[in-house]
């Protein structure tokens, strides 16, 4: 399963723009391992983060999302590619960008249990105590 490859983390939608996506990607790692991953040269990708140049196509984007945990729509919009995004959300819905891939997971898991499971878990949850405020950002 890919979440046990990724660093499941909450992923902002603040980003003014494909360059700060990038640079978010880029961190807890190196530039050539990035640039390996989702397909590119490490010198197009130091152009991107550099110039502000987008050498990425759809397919690059795609895979930048899966490996970062990004939502893919969130990706394809900040590379100005707005039509393909439209239509990945047109055909499989809205993701929540503050997701990570690890929640995404569960939620996929919890829909597929019968009523009566997700109701025995329900009640082991209300067992729990509240969770913390979020931290601010």
């Amino acid at each position: 399963m890919l979440v046990a490859f990724v660093t499941c983390r909450r992923v902002t939608t603040d980003f003014k723009n494909f360059t700060e996506l990038l640079m978010d990607a880029v961190k807890g790692g190196s530039q050539q391992d990035l640039a390996k991953v989702i397909g590119i040269t490490p010198s197009r990708l130091n152009r991107a983060l550099q110039q502000g140049d987008y050498p990425l196509n759809a397919l690059n984007c795609l895979r930048l999302a899966k490996a970062k945990g990004y939502a893919p729509s969130l990706v394809l919009r900040l590379a100005g590619k707005m039509e393909l995004a439209e239509l990945i959300e047109h055909l499989y819905g809205k993701v929540d960008p503050t997701m990570t891939l690890q929640e995404r997971a569960h939620v996929t898991r919890w829909r597929q249990l019968g009523a009566e499971l997700q109701r025995r878990i329900e009640a082991v949850l209300e067992l729990l105590p509240p969770a913390p405020p979020p931290a601010p950002r």
